[in-house]
């Protein structure tokens, strides 16, 4: 559950609170991201009263599905500041589980119950091809997920850390194109991909990518699989024209569109 107001547009100084109830996003200059990747120094240990709500919470998604669910560690954001100039992001970790009681109960219960320190930022990243008009491509959802199947969603996926090892702004950019690619069957060139937005939408930390490119080849060159059932290019300005459903996500970068210069679109 995101926080659904629309968020403030940051510069590179300005600060960048993680905190329920601010959301933000960050669209850097072409070519002029630099964000750094640290360690937080002391890791979080969760109380036993927030582990107990998040396993019943599980238990409960598990019997809606009729299937168990897969769990594993993820990286979660805990703080992010400027520093000579970069972006400086201070990581943890945390549990797959932590995603779905969020999605379950809303970032707002659990800090009011828990503690600010128990809503798990986890991060997630994602591609997404645009055509400079203001148009970008998404994926339809499919069975194999635990979204609701037929909404318009980014191509990416949540950073994993058991998936690969989050040291630099680089590596979560090839853990993009592996996802993009594995998900979509389309391989795509990687020297025009660059960082497009960090976003806060509240609750979660993550990063979208742009690949600037012609989208028709894309949608043609899409190989259907249970995750993704097809691409669809859309006019992300455009709330109207949209024909499907949509993510959180995608509402979330909606909601500022308006507001960004075409050269960053």
């Amino acid at each position: 559950m995101n926080d659904q107001r629309a968020p403030l547009l940051k510069s590179a100084a300005d600060p960048k609170p993680l905190v329920v109830g601010q959301p933000w996003a960050y669209l850097p200059e072409p070519g002029t991201a630099a964000v750094e990747i640290r360690q937080a120094a002391q890791a979080f240990e969760p109380s036993p009263a927030y582990l107990a709500a998040r396993e019943e919470a599980w238990q409960a998604k598990a019997r809606a599905q009729g299937r168990n669910l897969w769990n594993g560690p993820i990286y979660t954001a805990e703080a992010i500041h400027v520093e000579g100039g970069r972006h400086v992001l201070e990581i943890g970790r945390g549990e797959y589980k932590d995603i779905v009681f969020k999605r379950a109960v809303g970032a707002r219960y659990i800090e009011q119950t828990f503690g600010a320190a128990h809503v798990r930022r986890h991060m997630f990243t994602a591609l997404l091809p645009m055509d400079g008009a203001g148009n970008g491509l998404l994926g339809v959802v499919g069975s194999l997920t635990i979204q609701q199947p037929g909404i318009l969603d980014l191509v990416g996926g949540s950073l994993g850390a058991d998936e690969f090892e989050l040291s630099s702004l680089q590596s979560i950019k090839q853990f993009t194109l592996t996802e993009f690619e594995e998900e979509t069957g389309v391989l795509v060139d990687h020297r025009h991909v660059e960082l497009w937005s960090i976003n806060h939408d509240g609750d979660c930390l993550f990063f979208v990518f742009r690949l600037t490119t012609e989208l028709a080849e894309l949608e043609r060159s899409f190989r259907t699989n249970d995750e993704l059932d097809r691409l669809v290019s859309v006019d992300l300005r455009s709330r109207a024209s949209l024909k499907y459903a949509v993510s959180s996500d995608v509402n979330f970068i909606q909601s500022y569109m308006h507001m960004v210069d075409l050269k960053h679109v």
